[in-house]
């Protein structure tokens, strides 16, 4: 009776107080700490009991708690009697006075519920009126200045000119912009200065690699298939396809649709069917005896689980196994969204590939046109074969001169083949003149013949009789070439040294004839390009060359015939067709496969699973749209265009709100709502949801223009700020979340090494292409199942940006891991920033990084010519603003000093690797890696 009296009288002294909102003070109370047991999960429900609903059920949270239940929630939270006190305390989440007060108050004025403001339709709210309106530049600063003025705080004041031009350039493109054009702004006082800054870097293709690194984290971009193996993957024209989609800044509705279902447009384009890479970057288990279909399903499991946090900003995967315990989520909800991508056709494997680039594609083109032509020409050739046979005539001419380069002798037989004896060199060439009469040739017939007195009877000089002929030339009496055919036909060519290789203008390849008959008599078979004719007797000269690469592989003995017609050899037209296929296989073998997105002819059934376990498949679901999200105008849905056009319809609550809050993360350290990943009941409620909603409803109205939102943000007075500490901010505001200053930032992984590579102008700055190998430290794969190839890049591949560094996701390169970078087995929404000891020591010694080291100093060593001005030169290079004088005077006394060291060592450059050692120092400031 006490305890009731004493609520009874606290009720009463509240009912004067101000109302507390379900929304803003309630919600987060229940969710932490009454939701697991009192939520949405049935099977997870206590005593019946549902807390996140008011007591009408409505899913809309319209409406309130029940007068009773309310009383029984605040006796339970208030009593002493721990059987009876709530939470329980093996619960172990004790309420907090304060969290007690709020929630009898909140009872007491009614228990009215809230729908979750993440839910609630967007609405354009109006910048809200300031009293220091000359400071805004945008409707968004109205929003923070409202809000610091709330509490009694002034904004910082704009950063210096200098300070500006370095993050406008590390967040737009991520790479230091030169000395030149720092001190070209910073001389500009034109008002339009600071926007034609802004349009130019928006305007360049560093943009787009930029703003599309952060776009693949959340698309789990990897160049490996990731678990044990992880072997390679080609996925880098996606990678390309998102790059060239920010530059063009194409509309984030269509970029939305395009990743989600490119392939299920009407003739959709190769560029759209490459953009559903977005959802096969997922994982692929090679290892021996895998279940396909489990991993399948983890396949699948993977893409519903992104789709909901990369767009929606939900944990769905939360419901996987039972209904979400904090959010309106149910199963049911979970295995819906799970049919859209269940009828895929990839299954644990590449699946569908489409040909993203073909550098061949005119010369396969024109190859199929030949073999068309040819075809007909080989039914033609096999109708009259026994008509040209009976008129094919082969005559042997008459050899009158001959040598060799290695001065070999020649003995000419009765037959009138050639025997050579003597010098037999690694590499030879034979040079025969023939004899001939007035006639037509249109082929030629070599004759490789035995003799006793040749190895192995030969035909060839070579230990077992055989030879390599790796050349065949023709010439006229006047020493002009007669073109050979580049196929021929012979009775006879050794695995890997097929005739045609001696017509094929590779000195290094060539017809042998070793086989399982031995080294025998063999003929071979060339024909002229066109036939010569010789209106009077005339002289031919024949070169015969010969190269195996480390021993004598010459001929022995041969003789050499002519015909008047081409011979039918059972038709040399399909041995000229098999010449071309063989070249277009070759150039389709350098076709870039790009793995995409495919629908099965016959859609996948498919079922809730009980506990997510595919083994255990429970009632048939169809593809449906989370029933607690639909909008009055969303339709019916089947695949997965529908999904991906209701995610971006207008009407939708979530998928500008999240989009616009990770943009905004990247230019601030941190999103307007914090758990960018989670704007369910767990996340964190929005600081300033009317300019949450102001600049999602912002950029739907802008046709979802990426460029224009990024436009809007950097030009805002917030944006420009200093980021200096300030006292006063700091009581009031420790975190800055109301943003009465800017954020110091550390730069990203990949931008570590672009600032170096920038800095020491080395950098390749070509967009785009394949994956690169820069150096990184040896050892890497010691300690991996598989030993992976790092084949190391030379020329300007070792000098590309790091997002096209090939990454493993089982031993990403070394740097990449040190500064946070995730492995991309699952989306990454926002990267975590450590600062450890580690990445000095990495920044340090690197063998990649050391080499912009050694470049930085012969940089500043070329362009400038005294001390002073190398040391101010390197440092504006680096930091872009110039030294102060005690800045300067340290780094000089630096410099003697570490030459002094060499010189005593005994270092042969002691000048440059003293200055080696201060780019070192320089690329290792914070202030380096650091955006202001």
């Amino acid at each position: 009776m006490a305890l009731l009296a004493s609520l009874v009288f606290t009720a009463h002294s509240l009912k004067a107080a101000e109302p507390v909102s379900y929304n803003k003070d309630v919600r987060a109370i229940l969710s932490d700490n009454c939701f697991a047991c009192h939520g949405p999960d049935q099977e997870t429900r206590e005593a019946d009991l549902r807390l996140d609903l008011p007591s009408n059920g409505s899913p809309t949270n319209a409406g309130s708690m029940d007068r009773q239940v309310g009383q029984d929630v605040i006796e339970r939270i208030f009593t002493t009697d721990p059987d009876l006190r709530m939470p329980p305390a093996s619960a172990n989440k004790p309420l907090s006075k304060r969290d007690q007060q709020t929630l009898q108050r909140w009872i007491q004025h009614g228990g009215k519920y809230q729908r979750h403001w993440a839910f609630e339709p967007i609405n354009k709210p109006q910048p809200p009126a300031v009293s220091q309106e000359k400071w805004c530049q945008t409707p968004i600063d109205h929003f923070i200045l409202n809000k610091l003025q709330q509490r009694g705080l002034s904004p910082a004041e704009r950063a210096d000119r200098i300070t500006l031009i370095r993050r406008l350039s590390l967040d737009l493109i991520g790479l230091l912009p030169t000395p030149d054009q720092v001190d070209a702004f910073a001389a500009d006082d034109s008002p339009k200065a600071y926007d034609q800054l802004i349009d130019s870097l928006l305007a360049s293709d560093h943009y787009g690699e930029r703003w599309g690194r952060h776009w693949l984290d959340q698309a789990r971009y990897a160049d490996s298939n990731g678990y044990t193996f992880d072997n390679p993957r080609t996925m880098w024209p996606y990678r390309d396809w998102v790059i060239n989609a920010i530059n063009q800044d194409m509309p984030f509705d269509q970029f939305t649709v395009e990743q989600l279902a490119g392939d299920l447009l009407p003739d959709a384009t190769i560029e759209q069917q490459i953009a559903t890479g977005f959802h096969r970057n997922t994982l692929i288990n090679e290892e021996g005896g895998t279940d396909a279909e489990q991993f399948r399903v983890e396949s699948v499991i993977d893409r519903t689980n992104t789709t909901g946090e990369v767009w929606l900003g939900l944990t769905v995967g939360c419901a996987q196994c039972h209904n979400h315990k904090f959010d309106p989520i149910s199963q049911q909800d979970y295995y819906g969204l799970y049919a859209f991508f269940n009828s895929t056709e990839d299954r644990n494997n590449r699946g569908p590939e489409v040909t993203a680039s073909n550098p061949g594609q005119q010369r396969i083109s024109e190859i199929d046109r030949e073999l068309a032509r040819l075809a007909q020409e080989a039914k033609l050739a096999k109708q009259t074969a026994g008509k040209e046979n009976e008129t094919l005539k082969w005559s042997v001419i008459d050899p009158i001169r001959q040598k060799a380069d290695s001065g070999a002798d020649f003995k000419r037989l009765d037959d009138q083949s050639l025997l050579v004896s003597g010098a037999n060199a690694v590499e030879e060439s034979y040079h025969v003149t023939y004899q001939i009469p007035a006639s037509k040739i249109a082929a030629l017939r070599l004759e490789t013949l035995e003799h006793d007195s040749l190895p192995s009877n030969g035909p060839g000089r070579a230990g077992n009789g055989n030879f390599v002929l790796a050349d065949v030339v023709l010439r006229a009496a006047d020493g002009t070439e007669i073109p050979l055919n580049s196929f021929a036909v012979a009775e006879h060519s050794q695995s890997g040294h097929h005739i045609s290789r001696a017509v094929d203008n590779d000195p290094h390849t060539g017809w042998a004839i070793n086989g399982s008959q031995g080294n025998i008599a063999r003929w071979a078979h060339f024909t002229l390009e066109t036939p010569y004719q010789a209106e009077k007797a005339t002289e031919l000269s024949l070169t015969l060359r010969f190269w195996q690469g480390s021993s004598p592989y010459n001929l022995g003995r041969f003789r050499l015939l002519t015909a008047a017609t081409v011979p039918a050899n059972a038709n040399l037209t399909n041995h000229k067709i098999e010449a071309l296929k063989q070249e277009k296989k070759s150039l389709e073998s350098k076709r870039v496969r790009a793995m995409v997105m495919g629908e099965l002819a016959k859609p996948r059934p498919t079922h809730l699973l009980i506990r997510g376990d595919f083994l255990r498949p429970g009632d048939p679901v169809a593809p449906t749209l989370p029933q607690h999200l639909l909008s009055s105008t969303a339709q019916e849905s089947k695949n997965r265009l529908d999904l991906a056009k209701w995610i971006v319809d207008p009407n939708n609550p979530l998928t500008a709100r999240v989009f616009v809050n990770r943009v905004w993360q990247q230019y601030f350290g941190k999103g307007l709502v914090e758990t960018v990943e989670d704007f369910g009941s767990q996340g964190t409620a929005p600081t300033h949801p009317e300019l949450l909603d102001w600049l999602a409803a912002e950029f739907i109205e802008s046709g979802w223009s990426m460029k224009s939102l990024h436009r809007m943000i950097v030009r805002s007075a917030v944006y420009q700020q200093a980021s200096s500490d300030r006292h006063e901010v700091n009581e009031v505001d420790p975190l800055n979340h109301l943003l009465g200053r800017q954020n110091r930032l550390r730069v990203d992984a990949e931008i570590v090494r672009d600032l170096s590579l920038s800095a020491a102008g080395r950098l390749t700055r070509t967009i785009g292409g394949p994956s690169v190998h820069p150096p990184q430290p040896a050892g890497v794969y010691a300690f991996t199942q598989k030993k992976k190839s790092w084949p190391t890049s030379t020329g300007p591949d070792r000098y590309r940006r790091t997002m096209y560094t090939f990454f493993y996701r089982s031993s990403p390169h070394p740097l990449l891991s040190v500064f946070d970078t995730p492995r991309f087995n699952v989306t990454c929404t926002r990267r975590s920033r450590s600062n450890t000891p580690l990445q000095s020591l990495m920044v340090a010694n690197d063998p990649g990084l050391y080499e912009m080291h050694e470049a930085l100093a012969d940089r500043v060593i070329k362009e400038k010519t005294d001390t002073t001005a190398r040391i101010k030169h390197a440092f504006r290079l680096c930091l872009c603003r110039h030294p102060s004088d005690d800045e300067v005077d340290f780094l000089t006394h630096f410099l003697n000093e570490q030459e002094a060291q060499f010189k005593a060592a005994s270092e042969s450059d002691s000048e440059r690797m003293a200055w080696i050692a201060l780019s070192r120092v320089l690329m290792n400031l914070d202030e380096f890696i650091t955006r202001e």
